[in-house]
């Protein structure tokens, strides 16, 4: 009985690695064939959302060989690489943990792999996660030797809202007479998180446009959170209202005396 009840344990320990280290390397980043952590510091990674499940993927890529410089009269030479490893991960926010493939977290030589950050993140903020990989070469002279460790620092943001809650509603006025360009156009908040900022198709830059000539103009609005909401809004041409009628007529046809009775 304790053998079967320590080989079940076991087997749901493996079963349960596995289950979170599941990550697939980049196919693109695999077919280019570049050495290195993938996507770069400079390429940035996902945001993430508080509440709401996070998951990403960095491809790790390990070359056969690579130059070592050496003091003089040394000087450079080619070193095999016998493995990569990553030996820790630090500042991911609250909820969120890292999974390696293959699960050790060391990639050999002339072979890929990758390490994932996943989870639901419990705190906002902005996150510097540092992976930290030490590089194990086999070169002549030196033999099997481990160079410095590198530090591969992310920036991570993780938003307040849990997600897009941005709306917008438009209300508008027309041009009050031809020529006029005295319409408006009003963008109304709903959700988001503060700060807002607009941009209308003609430049303007506040929640209401003015100085509108007739036609379509558009309006995006941008929360704190980076969240866009666009909207449109038609403004109509002034229309000549009729105030009086013009007697002009009368005086280009004025009205003579009935011949008829000489009056």
């Amino acid at each position: 009985m304790k053998k079967i009840l320590v080989i079940t344990a076991l087997f749901c320990v493996s079963l349960s690695s596995n289950i979170y280290a599941q990550c697939t390397p980049d196919p693109a980043v695999v077919t280019a064939g570049i050495p290195g952590l993938f996507p770069t510091p400079t390429e940035g990674i996902d945001t993430g959302w508080v509440g709401v499940a996070y998951s990403e993927t960095l491809t790790m890529v390990v070359p056969q060989d690579t130059s070592l410089t050496l003091p003089a009269p040394i000087g450079t030479i080619t070193a095999t690489i016998n493995s990569v490893t990553i030996t820790g991960v630090t500042g991911l926010p609250a909820g969120l943990a890292e999974w390696c493939s293959p699960t050790n977290c060391i990639y050999l030589g002339n072979s890929t792999g990758c390490i994932e950050f996943s989870g639901t993140p419990t705190t906002a903020g902005t996150y510097t996660v540092t992976v930290t990989v030490v590089v194990n070469v086999d070169a002549p002279i030196v033999g099997a030797t481990d160079a410095p460790p590198q530090d591969i620092i992310y920036t991570l943001e993780v938003m307040t809202t849990g997600g897009c809650t941005l709306s917008s509603t438009i209300s508008s006025t027309d041009e009050t007479t031809p020529g006029a360009a005295d319409g408006t156009g009003t963008v109304s908040i709903s959700g988001g998180t503060p700060p807002f900022s607009y941009l209308w198709s003609d430049g303007q830059t506040t929640s209401t446009a003015t100085g509108l000539a007739p036609g379509t103009y558009t309006v995006v609005v941008t929360d704190g959170d980076t969240c866009t909401t666009t909207g449109t809004v038609a403004i109509q041409g002034g229309v000549i209202g009729i105030s009086h009628v013009s007697n002009t007529v009368f005086e280009v046809f004025p009205v003579n005396p009935n011949p008829s009775n000489a009056r």
